[in-house]
């Protein structure tokens, strides 16, 4: 039985070294969101008066969905079958000590499984589809969503406003990450890029 005790202690403690042992540290991470933005989540864009919205994940019928978040409103608003829904529970938040790293890229539906040099963001999960994150500027706001992609097509956007779900695939950024990136100051990774206007 002691000999038995020892082995499982000796498991558990290779198992915890192993783990500590990282060589390569992610830039960013997601966070149990309970209704509160903390100080290192990383905005996504502006709402119509000016303040930011920022990137949610909720866990649904067994996916992960990206969706979008905002200050003092513990919901995730997310798309589903055309359809906005919200959420408050099993929701994460985007967040990253260094958010000069991350890039906007402008492109199309049919454009994304052709950037290959870009790390771009894994905002989620649905079986047999890549789960990205994207966003669109509409209605006088940042619209933060899913981009949905296949290993040789990308479906699109999809973002969620007023209960409706909206795919766009003429054009919208997708979010990229790269360690390499130097440090910037002034960087503000909400701005939107006045050519991706939908409006």
């Amino acid at each position: 039985m002691d000999k038995c005790i020892c082995i499982l202690a000796l498991i558990l403690i290779s198992i915890h070294l192993i783990n500590g042992m990282k060589t390569h540290v992610e830039g960013y991470y997601w966070r149990d969101f309970e209704g509160i933005i903390p100080e290192d989540a990383l905005p996504g864009g502006l709402d119509r008066n000016g303040r930011p919205i920022y990137i949610g994940q909720v866990l649904f019928e067994s996916k992960l969905i990206p969706g979008k978040l905002y200050e003092h409103d513990p919901n995730v608003y997310y798309e589903w079958g055309m359809k906005e829904l919200a959420a408050t529970k099993n929701v994460r938040i985007l967040c990253s000590q260094y958010p000069e790293k991350f890039e906007w890229l402008p492109t199309k539906h049919d454009e994304v499984v052709r950037l290959t040099n870009k790390l771009l963001l894994k905002g989620g999960y649905e079986p047999d589809y890549s789960t990205y994150i994207g966003r669109v500027y509409s209605t006088g706001e940042t619209s933060v969503g899913k981009v949905i992609c296949r290993e040789t097509e990308c479906l699109g956007l999809y973002t969620t406003k007023d209960g409706k779900g909206t795919e766009h695939r003429a054009a919208f950024e997708v979010l990229s990450f790269n360690p390499k990136m130097s440090t910037k100051k002034d960087t503000d990774c909400s701005q939107v890029s006045p050519r991706i206007d939908t409006e």
